[in-house]
């Protein structure tokens, strides 16, 4: 009996070490296999915006995904929390209209009440934020088209240069005793608040009490008034929020009871139907003769080298009919005005209906390259790699722009555009707004493939805008985001320079009646 009972011990345990052994091998062998994946499916539609790229997940399991050249589609499957992208078609050349981009990602619901915290695209990790406005996307079908057409891609944008302004400071770089400081802040400060409540709202009230020269009062009030009549004659809202300007003043000069000195104005403000700009202008030359009446600084002498104040003084000439030659000065603006509005009223109607020819190149042009040296080299300059050229930069800094973005200096043929050594050897046509604008007109073959006065309406990143009073010679800006309404269609342009430096001014709000855009569409071989 004992033996049975040993025999029957000695089974139940190899039992038992086979059973935990069958246990052991059975993990093994399950770890040796691979785990079948965790698949997920969207219950909606989600969609995630970044500078790079836009991505929008159908709930069928298709998407679209839009990069600045290209759109693919095709289908997808979420695994592991890793999205696998099957591309069924590549469109080039794409343009598209943006999902709103002050959003980085919407709610995502998913079906048997999994939902996930994060997604990986391209090695990126997103996180799934909570966000009730989840996007509407239709179906939309794509062809390859002419970037040129209209989209709505900067809508959102907000900008801000990085100079700081600081309101109302004002800086001393001459020596000047603290009283005489003390009587010229005073002065500084009742001019300047007055002028910029004056743009602010629109409506001129008279600051001739402020001058104690009559002629040099009613140059003043002239170029005012025909800054307030020009853009309150626009359709789009050019009153101004914000305002803030300081100041620099240089080349202080004392003679008894007079004083004269140069005042650098920079200023920033957000004109009211783009708030999300903030137009930022810079180093504005103000010239002022003071003479002290009744122990206040009053204006014997001043000037201002700003577009509407430069409008005048470029073509008048002393008189001592003074009023009547000004005011004939500033009808005749007026009328120009009124002729160049009909211009560009037909231009856009033109392009509303599509009733353009755009140009077709070898190269694109990189725009994205162009607004990124728009933008920073206002208020400063590349002097490591570019000659500048003082007060008359403009069309050299249009053309360093042009250069960034991929149009390549040209010393071919008989109409040539180049800047080597650092403007030791230069064209004409690289820092001339003459220049560039024969360039424009006349290259043909190698180099830049653009057209001169192109419909203004299709200015895009990187084009180039030839202004002035008398005719479009005097200076040369950069576009740098066309404005467009809730339809997507440009109604204005935001514009930067250099000399005078201004970054994210809407072109509207130019006082010069003379505009040409110089269309960049890219260069041939």
């Amino acid at each position: 009996m004992k033996g049975i009972a040993k025999v029957l011990i000695i089974f139940i345990l190899v039992f038992i070490v086979l059973f935990i052994g069958k246990l052991v091998y059975d993990k093994i062998e399950s770890d040796r296999k691979p785990k079948e994946p965790v698949e997920y499916k969207l219950s909606k539609n989600i969609s995630f915006s970044s500078n790079d790229i836009e991505l929008i997940l159908n709930s069928d399991g298709t998407y679209f995904m839009y990069k600045k050249d290209n759109i693919n589609s095709g289908t997808f499957k979420i695994l592991d929390n890793n999205i696998i992208f099957v591309e069924n078609k590549k469109y080039l050349k794409t343009c598209y209209n943006s999902i709103d981009e002050t959003t980085t990602s919407y709610l995502v619901v998913f079906n048997k009440n999994k939902e996930l915290s994060q997604i990986n695209i391209n090695d990126k990790t997103l996180n799934i934020v909570d966000n009730n406005s989840l996007v509407n996307i239709s179906k939309t079908s794509f062809s390859d088209i002419d970037c040129s057409s209209k989209i709505k891609k900067y809508q959102n944008e907000k900008f801000e240069h990085d100079i700081t302004i600081e309101n109302k400071k004002i800086n001393y770089e001459s020596s000047i005793s603290e009283e005489d400081k003390n009587d010229i802040n005073e002065f500084l400060y009742e001019f300047y608040d007055r002028y910029y409540e004056i743009i602010s709202k629109l409506e001129y009230k008279d600051i001739s009490d402020m001058f104690v020269n009559e002629e040099n009062a009613y140059i003043y009030k002239t170029a005012l008034e025909l800054l307030v009549e020009n853009r309150k004659s626009n359709e789009n809202d050019l009153t101004i929020l914000n305002p803030k300007y300081e100041l620099t003043i240089k080349n202080y000069k004392k003679s008894g009871n007079e004083v004269s000195f140069i005042a650098l104005e920079n200023c920033s403000y957000n004109f009211s139907f783009i708030k999300q700009y903030t137009s930022s202008v810079y180093n504005i030359e103000n010239k002022f003769t003071l003479t002290k009446v009744d122990g206040k600084y009053k204006i014997k002498n001043y000037k201002k080298s700003q577009d509407f104040y430069v409008m005048i003084t470029d073509v008048y000439s002393k008189t001592n009919d003074y009023k009547n030659k000004l005011d004939s000065i500033k009808n005749n603006y007026l009328n120009k005005f009124k002729t160049y509005n009909n211009k560009f009223a037909k231009m856009k109607e033109d392009y509303l209906s599509n009733n353009y020819k755009t140009l077709k190149c070898d190269h694109g042009y990189d725009r994205e390259k162009s607004y990124e040296y728009a933008t920073k080299y206002v208020g400063r300059r590349n002097e490591d790699k570019w000659e500048t050229h003082g007060s008359a930069n403009c069309v050299n800094f249009v053309s360093q722009v042009m250069n960034i973005g991929g149009i390549p200096m040209d010393n071919k043929g008989t109409a040539t555009w180049y800047n080597y050594n650092k403007g030791k050897s230069e064209t004409f046509s690289w820092i001339n707004v003459g220049g560039i604008k024969e360039y424009f007109k006349n290259n043909t073959g190698f180099g830049l493939c653009g057209k001169y006065d192109e419909n203004i309406y299709l200015g895009d990143t990187g084009d180039v805008v030839t202004v002035g009073s008398t005719g479009d010679g005097r200076h040369a800006i950069t576009v740098i985001r066309p404005i467009q309404d809730e339809e997507g269609n440009t109604i204005d342009l935001l514009v930067s320079s250099n000399t005078v430096d201004l970054i994210y001014f809407p072109l509207s709000a130019y006082a010069y009646p003379y505009k040409t855009l110089l269309k960049v569409y890219g260069y041939n071989d």
